[in-house]
């Protein structure tokens, strides 16, 4: 049965906030804000969604308790994205119709060390890391050809491989690429795309940041 227009199920309101988590730690008042609920609906969202282990307690926020997604609930918002691409878009069944936080499902984010070293010394790379990820969850493909981003374009529609890059004219450019199945992306440096270097989850290296007092990328 379908919602009235305006409206959002449980599960859209659900994607939302996991969307947002994925972005990196947040508080319950951007939570809040960003997802269009109230403090009270905020409260028992995440209070469920920590009982079915799908976000995590992650210190604080502004002096409130901030939370992460985990590995799980990556999965499951993996699943719904997946889902909403396979979905006829004529608007008859599409669970996510209203949602708030629209963006091109890339699964879970991997970085190599250096991405992961340089975040971690330099904030103001993280922000740039994550301001990138941001343009790629939007379909900007940076500093690409026509041609390219055209390709992008087309392989969203087909689900094949995605990739583009981004320069911010201080820090080395970064490349972005995802895979045709959308389980994960991985961010790395030019010289590092064929490393064997192990990947790690990005948002660790924003907590680490956090950890040691600096600004890490805001979700």
């Amino acid at each position: 049965m379908l919602q009235p227009k305006g409206r959002r199920s449980s599960l859209e309101i659900i994607a939302d906030i996991l969307r947002l988590l994925r972005l990196g730690r947040t508080g319950k008042t951007e939570i809040t804000y960003v997802s269009k609920i109230s403090r009270e609906q905020a409260t028992r969202y995440l209070q469920t969604l920590i009982e079915t282990g799908l976000i995590e307690e992650a210190g604080e926020e502004m002096g409130m308790p901030g939370y992460r997604i985990t590995q799980k609930g990556l999965t499951l918002l993996s699943m719904i994205e997946n889902l909403h691409e396979m979905l006829p878009p004529d608007g008859k069944i599409n669970i996510l119709s209203y949602s708030k936080i629209e963006g091109i499902n890339i699964g879970r984010v991997l970085v190599t060390g250096g991405i992961a070293q340089l975040s971690r010394e330099k904030p103001e790379f993280a922000a740039f890391v994550q301001s990138s990820l941001d343009r790629y969850r939007r379909g900007d493909w940076g500093e690409m050809s026509d041609q390219d981003k055209l390709l992008n374009e087309q392989s969203l529609e087909k689900n094949l491989r995605l990739f583009a890059s981004y320069e911010s004219g201080i820090f080395p450019e970064i490349w972005i690429a995802t895979k045709p199945d959308r389980s994960y992306t991985t961010v790395t440096f030019p010289d590092e795309y064929a490393s064997t270097i192990p990947l790690e989850e990005y948002r660790q290296s924003h907590v680490e940041s956090s950890k040691t007092g600096e600004a890490g990328p805001q979700g």
